[in-house]
């Protein structure tokens, strides 16, 4: 960094200097001929001339500064005058800056100004030195809240000010709740000039965009939906399109919700009789993304299975039966139910469709069965879900010849 020096002439008795100041930038690299440890190029000279009417008077005028409240030199000039002759000094116009009146030194000392807010000051021998100070004036600025392409006024505009040459910064504002996504950048910064149609900062916004989702839950392979997600302006009047479920056989359609756990349903008026779903607006405005459950699940019934043909001795017997589901709806059931003698058992909670009922013929071997496999198409009806095993005891024997001896007692 450079460096500056400003010397101020000394008064010699009747003689007048070249100068009322005089400024130096100091250099470090130079030659010192007369060895004094000065170099030549660092030195301020003042030249004087004998004169006893005349001495210089400087009138400097200082700026505030934009980073601090301290001034900086905007302009100075150097006025020979004569000496006990009072001088009048009018404040000049600079743009951003007003003359503060209250601040305005003659030779360092505090002076007031005449009405006319001039300096009023009478040049002595010692020469004079006016400082008038000037300070930014205060400018509006205005931020604008936009619709993108359309520049629509979404929101009330704000208003601020600052000093002159200063600079802003503005964050955006949340307007989801308008119905508005910001496009432009959050933060926005603003040098405040005196053009004040210049001092506007600008947010742009776009009309939100939601997404509406339908999903099923329960049984998911039990059916479709016409429409599985979907996009809505937050403002337009345009409505959303909606979803119906698709629910495939032996499965029932058991309403719309708003949460997965199926707890809070839809309102009554947003599903028609053909259980389609048609979201609406809350408040006029859509105000985020949404997802709407379909609740499908698989028909249930009871089946009942009985038994014949066993008799009284056997009142112990069991006949074990396997229950496997046939149709694609049901292929995941599989389990066993045991029956006890000429008995039945109602299976509960099953689900509609097709099934195999079988009899596991090994471990009631002493019984036979007609059919041992029953197909049954399971309906909704539970009297019609009846499946019946008849047997017939063909082994009177646990065990067969080939375990079996004679009990023959002799005497010895």
């Amino acid at each position: 960094n450079l460096s500056v020096v400003t010397e101020t002439f000394v008064r010699v008795d009747k003689m007048m200097p070249d100068a009322y100041q005089k400024r130096l930038v100091l250099s470090a690299d130079g030659v010192d001929k007369d060895k004094n440890d000065v170099l030549d190029n660092n030195v301020i000279t003042f030249v004087y001339e004998p004169d006893e009417e005349h001495a210089y008077y400087k009138v400097i005028h200082y700026i505030q500064h934009i980073s601090d409240e301290g001034y900086r030199e905007y302009r100075s000039e150097e006025t020979k005058g004569v000496i006990g002759t009072t001088y009048t000094i009018t404040p000049i116009q600079i743009q951003g800056f007003k003359f503060n009146s209250s601040k305005v030194l003659v030779n360092g000392v505090n002076t007031p100004v005449n009405e006319q807010y001039e300096v009023e000051a009478k040049l002595g021998e010692q020469g004079m030195l006016i400082e008038l100070y000037y300070d930014r004036v205060d400018v509006s600025y205005t931020v604008n809240y936009l619709e993108f392409g359309t520049n629509k006024v979404i929101h009330q505009a704000k208003t601020g000010t600052g000093l002159y040459g200063g600079q802003v910064i503005e964050l955006a504002i949340g307007l989801a709740y308008k119905g508005y996504t910001l496009e432009s950048e959050s933060t926005k910064q603003l040098h405040l000039s005196m053009n004040e149609a210049q001092n506007v900062i600008n947010f742009y916004y776009l009309e939100s965009t939601y997404a509406i989702r339908y999903m099923i839950v329960g049984s998911t392979d039990g059916g479709i939906l016409t429409q599985d997600s979907e996009n809505v302006k937050a403002i337009s009047t345009e409505t959303a399109i909606g979803s119906a479920p698709i629910v495939y056989k032996g499965y029932k359609f058991l309403g719309w919700f708003e949460d997965e756990a199926c707890s809070v349903s839809v309102p009554e008026e947003w599903v028609n009789a053909d259980n389609k779903l048609t979201p609406q607006r809350e408040r006029e405005i859509w105000h985020s993304n949404k997802t709407y459950y379909a609740k499908i699940e698989p028909n249930v019934t009871m089946l009942t299975i009985s038994t014949l043909g066993a008799i009284g001795i056997d009142e112990g017997q069991a006949f074990i039966f396997r229950i496997k589901g046939k149709s694609d709806a049901v292929k995941h059931i599989d389990f066993t139910v045991v029956i006890i003698g000429n008995d039945s058992v109602t299976i509960s909670d099953i689900a509609v469709g097709e099934y195999t009922v079988s009899e596991i013929t090994d471990w009631s071997f002493r019984y036979s069965v007609l059919n041992s496999d029953k197909d049954i198409a399971l309906s909704v009806n539970p009297d019609n879900n009846v499946v019946g095993f008849s047997h017939v005891r063909t082994l009177t024997q646990w065990l067969d010849g080939n375990h079996t001896l004679s009990n023959i007692f002799r005497k010895n």
